[in-house]
């Protein structure tokens, strides 16, 4: 994202009238801090000033984190993960992300008073002030911006006990709709327009008398506190109220469980929406045909934790019906080099009995269908991460030979094509599924599939 990208996002601030209340300002993605020279900066001064309450060690891992990424040749780009919005898989520093955001937000409502006179350009007023902003900290000093990282990190260590034994089996009709979004809780106007395209999809299918349900394959930025839920996640969500009818869904992703998962498992699962979740992290969707099985990659990173894998290995054994897994990471991916994931061995067993016959999965910012039994024997497999991050795509980047199809909608800001946010639409059509993408402007599908 670039800087005109941000006055897009305050613009909406900005053109409110005088004394109007702001509209929802914690929302806001600040452009500063996905970058991580200015984090790195922010970051010594935080050290300099603060009452030492982060010890050394955890600095000096902050710091070296910080310094390799921001080799990148793309500003806020993962070296590892390519060009796209900078979104760290380290909770210390997506902490950090998080608590100067709202010392930004704490300051918007200053930002967006009236052009004084002899300004001619609101844009260049609001990014003098934005400039002032980032040298001064608003009412944040450094000593509260590292209590409260401080306090995140103390979370992560004391971290909800994980809940084994009350996963949810909830039959659902033989032709439903799933519409699946992942890495979506950025609360971007992007990201927003594909929560309505969502609830477009949502309305369509109760009209023809189907049942539906929304699911979450996880991620709420930057590191899942409470207040990232209420500001960049719900607002947003494609069903407004828990007496819709419509089932809603949420998978643990990492940054979810960045500030230990206390806003997840706490927060999230027990808002009325979700009720049905029974404030468990996996679950069963099924009806005589399938069994879809979301599952927590994130409570242990990349793993199944508890008795996920004997519980898939038990539905295995227990029914003919077909198996979707869910997951927030990725069981395989042709875009990165990775390990093989722990998660993997946990299922084994469960393997051992059938493969399963599909796996979703987000985490990678990107969509994609990969081809049939590229891994595991696994038919159909599709990851679809494109939900709410900023990805700047390489137009000089082939697909790879195990790609079947993957998602380069785009538009072009200043001569440089950003991926288009999106979802996809499980139509359940008895033994067989439709498998529907769409992007965040609406109109005809991108791409569609059917698993048979």
């Amino acid at each position: 994202m670039g800087v005109w990208d941000e006055i897009r996002e305050l613009w909406p601030h900005a053109s409110r009238e005088a004394g109007d209340p702001l509209p929802n300002p914690g929302g806001a993605v600040i452009h500063e801090v996905l970058d991580p020279r200015f984090l790195r900066d922010r970051l010594g001064e935080v050290r300099e000033l603060g009452p030492g309450e982060i010890p050394d060690q955890v600095y000096g891992e902050m710091f070296e984190r910080l310094e390799q990424d921001e080799a990148s040749p793309v500003s806020g780009a993962d070296p590892e993960g390519g060009k796209q919005a900078y979104l760290p898989r380290s909770p210390a520093i997506s902490l950090l992300q998080s608590t100067l955001t709202d010392c930004f937000i704490s300051r918007l409502d200053d930002l967006v008073r009236p052009l004084p006179p002899g300004n001619d350009s609101y844009a260049d007023f609001v990014l003098k002030e934005f400039e002032d902003v980032l040298r001064k900290f608003g009412p944040c000093d450094p000593g509260w911006v590292e209590s409260v990282i401080a306090k995140g990190l103390s979370q992560l260590r004391h971290r909800p006990r994980f809940v084994d034994g009350q996963a949810p089996d909830v039959d659902v009709a033989d032709d439903a709709r799933i519409v699946v979004v992942g890495d979506w809780g950025t609360g971007l106007t992007w990201a927003q327009a594909v929560g309505r395209e969502m609830a477009r999809q949502v309305a369509a299918a109760k009209d023809e008398g189907r049942e539906v349900h929304v699911l979450h394959l996880g991620d709420v930025y930057y590191s899942g506190w409470r207040e990232e839920y209420r500001s960049r996640f719900l607002p947003y969500w494609p069903v407004r109220s828990a007496d819709e009818g419509v089932g809603s869904w949420a998978l643990n992703g990492n940054h979810d469980m960045y500030s230990g998962g206390h806003g997840y498992f706490g927060y999230l699962l027990r808002e009325p929406r979700f009720a049905r979740q029974n404030e468990s992290s996996y679950f069963c969707l099924q009806n005589d045909h399938w069994q879809l099985l979301g599952l927590d990659s994130a409570y242990e990173d990349n793993d199944l934790a508890g008795d996920q894998g004997d519980w898939v290995a038990d539905k295995q054994r227990a029914s003919e019906r077909r198996t979707m897994l869910l997951t927030h990471h990725q069981p395989h991916t042709a875009f990165v080099k990775r390990k093989r994931p722990p998660m993997l061995d946990r299922l084994e067993k469960a393997f051992a009995i059938r493969p399963a016959d599909a796996w979703l999965w987000g985490h990678e910012h990107l969509c994609c269908v990969y081809q049939p039994r590229t891994f595991l024997g696994i038919d159909f497999a599709s990851c679809i991460g494109h939900g709410g991050v900023p990805v700047l795509l390489d137009e000089h980047q082939g697909l790879p030979a195990e790609v079947k199809w993957r998602a380069t909608e785009h538009q072009m800001i200043y001569g440089h094509p950003w991926q288009l946010f999106g979802f996809a639409v499980l139509d359940l059509a008895g033994p067989d599924i439709d498998v529907v993408y769409h992007d965040q402007n609406g109109g005809a599908p991108v791409h569609r599939e059917r698993i048979e």
